[in-house]
C-alpha cells in the first residue's frame, strides 16, 4: 500500500515523488521506460489531491483543469466535466 502512486519518472513525476517522500508518505512511481535516457512525454498533471499534499506548490501552477476529452482508438470521444478544480 502507498500514500501516492506517480505515474511517470519524468521531470514533474520525479519531483513530486522526491517532494511527497520527503513529507513523509509512501511514494511508488511507475515508469514505462526500463532505462534512463529514453526520450521523455512530460504532460505536468497532477491531481487536485496530490497538490494539496504539497505546502507552497501553488506558485508553479501553470493551468487548472476541470475537465477532459478523452479519446479512443476508434476516434469514439467523451468529455468529463466537474464543477471544481481536479487536476
Amino acid at each position: 500500500m502507498y500514500d501516492v502512486i506517480v505515474i511517470g519518472a519524468g521531470i514533474v513525476g520525479s519531483y513530486t515523488a522526491r517532494e511527497l517522500a520527503r513529507l513523509g508518505h509512501s511514494v511508488a512511481v511507475l515508469e514505462k521506460n526500463p532505462e534512463p535516457g529514453y526520450k521523455t512525454s512530460c504532460t505536468g498533471i497532477i491531481s487536485q489531491a496530490c497538490l494539496d499534499m504539497l505546502p507552497g506548490s501553488r506558485n508553479v501552477i501553470q493551468r487548472e483543469a476541470r475537465s477532459a476529452t478523452i479519446y479512443s482508438p476508434s476516434g469514439k470521444h467523451i468529455r468529463v466535466e466537474r464543477e471544481t478544480t481536479q487536476a
